[in-house]
């Protein structure tokens, strides 16, 4: 992944934050806290944890995948696997979440992956196959907020140049 789509998929992610009327610091307690976690069933091995380029740890594929591939179980009897914590938010996904008839969630290839790319899904189909409403809570601060933060971002660019 280029430095540019790396940035690409934090700019879309504070987006969603944005969206949704998220707090960044919220999320992340939320996301580290893990009380809610069960580890990933053995059998599914197609996924490893490494440092991503868009932030922290993403999973990444260990073998080629195809479309249509289940990649892992994200969501187990109301609980994450490392897949539901770790899979990082992407602007052009290439997997997504589905959910099961028990309420689990299951992270499948949405197009073929090449062995050794980060898995990515947008949050926004995420939560709404987690049965969250992921309609814009504040859709009339979406865009100025958003080009406050390509200001800042700009900014920042023209002062490491």
């Amino acid at each position: 992944m280029s430095p540019t789509q790396a940035a690409a998929a934090r700019q879309d992610y504070r987006r969603f934050l944005t969206e949704q009327g998220f707090k960044e610091e919220h999320v992340r307690a939320a996301v580290e806290n893990h009380s809610d976690m069960v580890p990933m069933p053995p059998e599914f091995d197609a996924l490893e944890l490494r440092r991503s380029p868009i932030a922290g740890r993403g999973l990444f594929t260990t073998r080629d995948v195809e479309a249509g591939d289940i990649l892992a179980p994200a969501r187990l009897a109301g609980k994450r696997t490392p897949a539901g914590r770790y899979t990082n938010h992407g602007p052009i996904p290439n997997a997504q979440m589905v959910p099961q008839s028990n309420g689990d969630l299951f992270l499948v290839a949405s197009e073929d992956i090449a062995r050794g790319t980060e898995v990515l899904v947008d949050y926004r189909q995420a939560g709404e196959a987690a049965g969250h409403d992921v309609a814009p809570k504040r859709p009339h601060m979406v865009a100025p907020a958003m080009r406050r933060a390509e200001e800042a971002a700009s900014r920042a660019a023209e002062l490491r140049n």
